[in-house]
């Protein structure tokens, strides 16, 4: 059985710290670029040049991506 201290462990904790940070930041950074551009078409719409929304809410939260992370871990410890 492999353990904590062992190559696996260190390669499958930093891809899911790798994941973790996709989840949160870049995705909501996604999510404020939409607002932005929401927020163009609002004005643009208000002149009849266009009419179209994108979608705000990509991503997880901080608290999503930690129950996610707890989840995880215990469904890692039934898996053992």
């Amino acid at each position: 059985r492999e353990g904590v201290t062992s190559t696996l462990f260190i390669v499958t904790l930093v891809l899911a710290l790798i994941t973790i940070y996709e989840a949160i930041g870049v995705r909501r950074q996604s999510g404020r670029q939409a607002e932005l551009i929401n927020e163009l078409f609002r004005y643009l719409e208000r002149r009849r040049a266009v009419k179209h929304q994108l979608i705000e809410q990509l991503g997880h939260n901080p608290l999503q991506a930690l129950v996610g992370c707890i989840l995880g871990f215990f469904m890692a410890l039934l898996w053992m």
